[in-house]
């Protein structure tokens, strides 16, 4: 891991490269291009998130400076770079169904549905943090069904919550639609054969469905990213 640092300040740009490892790299103003290589790689932007436009094609990222925020406007070019760090705020870019942004948009969203995964910034930095140290979706998902959340999330608040209240408060929060009773009697007895090391697999499969990504608006946070204290 190291800490890289730019070369020239606002007005010239330059190219940045990291390591094959994470990296924090500084750059310090100016249209510079920045690849981080390998790790997980940090780009350090002393400003506010406010002051800027983020957009993304191809795999590369753009952060444009809006104009008269930050005396000019200029564009970073990022490229293997998975996080951005600003002065009030962190934005993740891995942001893919199978990396730890995008995984911890999944998981969150299909339990708690994506507006309130957007409010909780907390919660997803440290969700995000989870999944960056190698657990899989499958790992926090039976984490999230042993939790004493239920009663509040799928049974109004009372004490614990059924099995098929859990299932069809999943189904709902996912699909925007009650579950018909099919589909609920079969969740309910996955989730209820669930046990030890099996436990969280409907929920792990729910939040990687098809479905759940549209919920979630997966693709369009590569425009945006995740943003997570």
């Amino acid at each position: 891991m190291a800490d890289i640092f730019g070369r020239f300040g606002p007005g010239t740009a330059e190219n940045i490269t990291g390591t094959a490892t994470s990296d924090t790299i500084f750059p310090l103003g100016g249209s510079d291009f920045v690849n981080g290589l390998g790790g997980t790689d940090t780009v350090v932007i002393a400003a506010s998130r406010s002051s800027f436009n983020l957009s993304s094609s191809s795999g590369v990222v753009f952060v444009d400076t809006i104009s008269g925020a930050s005396g000019g406007s200029e564009t970073t070019t990022l490229q293997n770079v998975e996080r951005l760090r600003f002065n009030d705020v962190n934005v993740a870019l891995d942001v893919g169904a199978t990396q730890s942004a995008g995984q911890t948009m999944l998981l969150l969203g299909a339990v708690l549905g994506r507006a309130a995964v957007l409010q909780k910034l907390p919660l997803a930095g440290t969700v995000i943090g989870l999944f960056d140290q190698g657990f899989t979706m499958k790992d926090l998902s039976g984490a999230v069904m042993r939790l004493d959340i239920w009663g509040i999330l799928a049974n109004g608040g009372n004490p614990g919550a059924t099995n098929q209240q859990i299932a069809s408060y999943l189904l709902t929060t996912v699909n925007g639609a009650a579950p018909d009773a099919g589909t609920l009697a079969s969740a309910t007895a996955q989730i209820n054969s669930e046990q030890g090391a099996a436990q969280g697999s409907f929920l792990a499969q729910l939040a990687a469905s098809s479905a759940n990504q549209g919920q979630v608006g997966l693709v369009g946070l590569a425009q945006s990213g995740l943003s997570f204290l």
